[in-house]
């Protein structure tokens, strides 16, 4: 029998036995199989954690980063087109 633990969400881990082929006799590949069925995915493991809401320093963290962003492209563009204007084909 496989040894098991307890994880502080109070769910039980079984351990396999080691991949020297003792143990219960089944092959790697059975029990990565097994061990496949019982893992909790990606969405299961999403839908365990806690909505947390943003702070408002969060919230200002973001939309100032988007401003800069939205400034920083302008002055960029307005730079490149003083600098590094294109002349008209045919002159």
């Amino acid at each position: 029998m496989s040894p098991t633990h307890d994880t502080p969400a109070g769910d039980k881990l079984v351990t396999s036995p080691d991949p020297g082929g003792e143990g219960e006799g089944r092959s790697s590949a059975e029990s990565q199989a097994s061990a496949a069925e019982h893992a909790p995915t990606f969405a299961q493991e999403m839908a365990r954690i806690p909505y947390e809401p943003l702070l408002g320093a969060e919230k200002k963290l973001i939309v100032g980063s988007l401003l800069l962003g939205l400034v920083l492209l302008i002055v960029l563009y307005g730079l490149s087109q003083l600098f590094f204007t294109v002349p008209a084909a045919g002159h």
